[in-house]
């Protein structure tokens, strides 16, 4: 059984990838270095 989106969501806009991660990382508290530290990408 599938669910049903009730919302589409289509921007008419890119968002750089780099912006929505530093967004992230700031919302977390997260420095680059615990970035790479979590993710093995050291």
């Amino acid at each position: 059984m599938s669910a049903v989106k009730k919302y589409r969501f289509d921007p008419d806009y890119a968002v750089p990838p780099g912006a929505s991660l530093q967004e992230t990382m700031e919302a977390l508290d997260m420095t680059q270095r615990e970035l790479a530290l979590r993710t093995g990408l050291t």
